[in-house]
């Protein structure tokens, strides 16, 4: 799990973010996903592996990042 708060403060583009997270799986291959929030309040959730990037929505209500991805499935 990173923070990317760059993006949302327009530091950097939400595309050269997701690049990011795919080129650290590529220097790490034992890692198989990554998942991060793009945002200050953390209500926007990315998930990226070697193939594809999902986009989820986190429940506001849930104060912790964390806790959102307790039930996302694995892929």
């Amino acid at each position: 799990m990173t923070n990317q708060a760059g993006v949302a403060s327009g530091k950097k583009s939400l595309q050269s973010c997701i690049k990011e997270q795919q080129y650290t799986l590529e220097l790490l291959p034992e890692i198989e996903e990554i998942y991060f929030s793009p945002d200050f309040d953390g209500k926007k959730c990315f998930c990226v592996t070697k193939n594809q990037v999902l986009n989820y929505s986190k429940h506001p209500e849930s104060g912790n990042f964390g806790s959102s991805l307790l039930g996302m499935p694995n892929y």
